[in-house]
């Protein structure tokens, strides 16, 4: 799922408080994230600016 979340709403403590800073996941974070940003313009293009139909309005067309 793609979109903006809102850091307040998040019910889980940051995974980054609890992980030491020479645990291997922060190297895979930053893998990550670099990886993410440069699919971040095809991953736009996949998705609808406004949403997608729902599965159960395709019976009416």
């Amino acid at each position: 799922m793609r979109g903006r979340t809102d850091p307040k709403t998040s019910m889980l403590a940051s995974w980054a408080s609890k992980v030491t800073s020479k645990h291997p996941l922060r190297t895979i974070q930053a893998v990550f994230n670099k990886a993410s940003a440069e699919l971040s313009v095809t991953f736009d293009g996949m998705y609808a600016g406004v949403g997608r139909i729902s599965i159960f309005s395709l019976s009416d067309f």
